[in-house]
């Protein structure tokens, strides 16, 4: 029994073993699995703010490719709604280049048999009535905006007197005296610089780009025609225009010195008009109107001009008072200097005077204005290319008008002319 009873303590002892050796060996386990557990769950914590961290990148990357497209869409709009008004703008400002010349030979055309006086009287006559009609005008769309007229500053308006100075009082002066010293023909033959002096100028005062090949053969064949063109067309002339023109004849045979100076005097006008219009892009196009530019640059020299004729009036009223001047001892004397070149004429109907202020109209006020507008939105040398079809324009002109015959090299001059202009055109767009 003894025995017995120790073999049951031993097999209860060893049983008693076993088992807390399992139980230690299951909790050990447990607690392997537990950590492995906290290590899987943590793995698991540490994925999910991974892939959520992800995602918000994602979103992120995606709000931001959103933001750039619609940024490029916008930028896009905004470049095409730019190139449509740059386009327009140049389209608007080919056709008042057109316009211009058109309108000024018209108005030449109005005027050319009724003005009996001076054309120093024309001059003033015309800057004048164009400049009162500027300021009405500038006025008006002034109160129309709801803004105050010549508001651009007097530094800009200064600029734009010089440019009036230059161009029109200088340029046209000696644009006036070439036309009397080498005629009409060789005025314009100098002329035919005036598109190349503007592409040169706009490149290095204005530092617009440079003219294309095609561009500038265009200018040269416009050039060429224009010149081609302007050849005196013949037609029958009355008896007192045959005397004219043989005493024209005669007076320019008589020096070469002449000649030498009208050409000076014509190239002159081609700089001086060409920066004249430099002057007016430069300072002008951001601070006036078309209307208010030519207000100043006319009126400018409508009261230079009239300076001009009060003080020759003045000297003459001067000389003919206190002085005597001896031309021979004997009974001849030398007349007192005359002011009768700035006297408006005497004697004109009014009929003539109506078609000199139509004429005066078409030239300097519509002519100006377009002319203003299409400085302001086309290079330089193609607003001077454009604007030099002037005797071209006026060959159907002088036809229908006054019986001029066109020749055949008139007819080829305007298709060098026309063919040039296609191409200017078509470089700039």
């Amino acid at each position: 029994d003894l025995l017995l009873a120790i073999a049951n303590v031993n097999a209860s002892t060893i049983h008693a073993c076993s088992t807390g050796t399992t139980t230690l060996r299951f909790r050990r386990s447990c607690s392997a699995h537990d950590a492995m557990t906290r290590v899987s769950l943590s793995a698991l914590r540490h994925t999910h703010r991974h892939l959520l961290h992800h995602r918000a990148l994602l979103s992120q990357q995606k709000q931001r490719s959103n933001k750039a497209t619609a940024r490029c869409a916008r930028h896009t709009q905004t470049r095409r709604r730019q190139y449509t008004i740059m386009a327009s703008s140049v389209a608007a400002g080919t056709i008042a280049a057109f316009a211009a010349p058109l309108s000024m030979s018209v108005g030449l055309f109005a005027w050319g048999e009724n003005w009996k006086g001076s054309a120093f009287a024309l001059n003033l006559f015309k800057n004048a009535t164009a400049t009162v009609a500027f300021l009405a005008v500038s006025i008006v769309a002034a109160y129309v905006r709801g803004q105050p007229a010549f508001a651009g500053g007097a530094t800009a308006a200064g600029w734009l007197v010089c440019s009036g100075l230059i161009g029109i009082v200088v340029g046209d002066t000696l644009w006036l005296q070439a036309l009397a010293r080498i005629g009409a023909a060789r005025t314009i033959f100098v002329d035919a610089l005036k598109p190349f002096t503007a592409a040169v100028f706009g490149r290095l005062f204005l530092n617009e780009a440079e003219l294309s090949a095609l561009a500038y053969v265009g200018v040269a064949l416009t050039s060429v025609g224009v010149t081609v063109a302007a050849q005196p067309q013949t037609r029958k002339l009355s008896d007192e225009e045959e005397e004219v023109e043989e005493f024209q004849d005669s007076e320019k045979k008589a020096g070469a010195n002449t000649f030498a100076l009208g050409y000076a005097m014509a190239l002159g006008n081609v700089i001086l008009d060409t920066y004249g219009a430099v002057l007016t892009k430069q300072h002008g196009s951001q601070s006036f109107t078309a209307f208010e530019i030519s207000a100043i640059r006319f009126g400018c020299s409508a009261a230079i001009l009239l300076a001009t004729g009060l003080a020759a009036r003045m000297w003459a009223r001067f000389v003919r008072k206190h002085r005597q001047l001896t031309y021979d001892l004997d009974t001849m004397t030398m007349p007192p200097p005359s002011s009768s070149w700035a006297d408006m004429p005497r004697g004109m109907t009014s009929k003539a005077w109506l078609c000199v202020l139509g004429g005066v109209t078409l030239t300097t006020f519509t002519a100006s204005v377009l002319g203003v507008y299409a400085v302001m939105r086309l290079p330089l040398g193609v607003y001077a290319a454009l604007t030099s079809l002037g005797p071209v324009i006026s060959l159907p002109l002088g036809y229908l008008v006054r019986g001029d015959r066109v020749t055949p090299w008139n007819a080829v001059g305007a298709c060098l002319a026309c063919a040039g202009v296609a191409m200017v055109v078509t470089s700039t767009g």
